[in-house]
């Protein structure tokens, strides 16, 4: 699996964000297992939000998953502690923490995964974030 450091350029929505990298220059990346509302449903705005909050004043490890195009690829998205470029230490993943957190749901289609659906069971007992819209 390619991995390389980046820093976060914009967010497109809740599962899509622009990124730069000295090594692959700016790709559009779509965050792996997850899906979102769109911005025009219910919670598509606070799951816009929440990744922002995530992202924010951090670089990303980019652990791409899929090469979608020239520019595009999926990946699992690892939140890097400010002034760090990488290390052996356990991190959060974006994707994961969207999961449990309810502002996304896991895309059993894109990354079949016991340990996902685990989380997103999490978030739907506990009426988090799109699970409370039900």
């Amino acid at each position: 699996m390619e991995s390389w450091v980046a820093t976060v350029v914009s967010l497109v929505d809740g599962d899509t964000i622009l990124v730069s990298s000295d090594f692959a220059g700016e790709v559009k990346v779509e965050l792996t297992a997850i899906d979102v509302p769109e911005l025009s449903e219910p919670h598509g705005a606070e799951s816009l939000h929440a990744l922002e909050n995530l992202l924010r004043d951090n670089s990303v490890l980019v652990h791409v998953t899929n090469k979608k195009g020239a520019n595009t690829v999926s990946a699992f998205l690892e939140i890097l502690p400010k002034g760090i470029g990488g290390g052996p230490s356990p991190i959060p993943i974006a994707n994961l923490i969207m999961i449990e957190n309810g502002d996304a749901r896991h895309d059993k289609n894109d990354a079949p995964s016991e340990h996902l659906a685990q989380l997103e069971e999490y978030a739907r007992e506990s009426m988090a974030g799109v699970w409370a819209e039900k």
